[in-house]
């Protein structure tokens, strides 16, 4: 979450406070450069792979610790100074998010973003994510009304959000039927029942 979804009063706060959302990186040696390199170079592809297949889900960042090297940063604390030890895994805690947010599903070939987006569509008629030129959807579930861009483009030639509009396009719920509703599993959050 970034802070386009927090408000000016929630931003000072973060911002008053500074201080304790930030960490201190140390560096301990070759372990760390090693660390830094399988997490970000195109060289070390098929270690990346092994290393996010190795992820534990029920995996928490710790956020009370104030110090972490690099290589806790990537991996899990292994033998670390006291300040360190507690903390470690960030990296892969967002890596995995980003491969759940990146990756369509296999039932659905929807991405959790799109889902939301379908899922509001269906239960409130929500209108998002309408280009119509070729080559910019597979399926055009929801119908664009206005300027979305040109194919030439790719889109960058859009008119601004406030004068363009969207409904649900008719072939939808033939692609996702009304009566397959009751049979999905939908997600909890924050105490509300949302998309599935």
């Amino acid at each position: 979450m970034g802070l386009g979804t927090s408000d000016t009063r929630e931003a000072k706060e973060y911002f008053a406070a500074l201080d304790s959302h930030r960490k201190q990186f140390v560096w301990e040696g070759d372990e760390d450069g090693q660390a830094i390199e399988m997490a970000f170079s195109k060289k070390r592809v098929e270690d990346r792979k092994k290393w996010l297949s190795g992820f534990v889900p029920g995996t928490y960042l710790d956020q009370s610790v104030d110090t972490i090297s690099y290589s806790d940063f990537v991996h899990k604390a292994r033998g670390r100074s006291t300040a360190c030890r507690s903390g470690g895994q960030e990296l892969i805690l967002f890596s995995r998010a980003d491969l759940e947010r990146s990756i369509p599903c296999l039932v659905d070939g929807l991405k959790p973003g799109q889902r939301k987006i379908m899922f509001c569509a269906f239960k409130r008629n929500l209108k998002k994510d309408i280009k119509d030129f070729v080559g910019s959807n597979n399926i055009n579930l929801l119908f664009p009304s206005g300027q979305f861009g040109t194919r030439l483009q790719g889109g960058k030639d859009a008119a601004s959000a406030r004068y363009v509009y969207t409904r649900l396009a008719p072939l939808a719920r033939h692609v996702f039927n009304a009566a397959d509703d009751k049979l999905l599993d939908y997600l909890t959050e924050e105490g509300q029942s949302i998309e599935p």
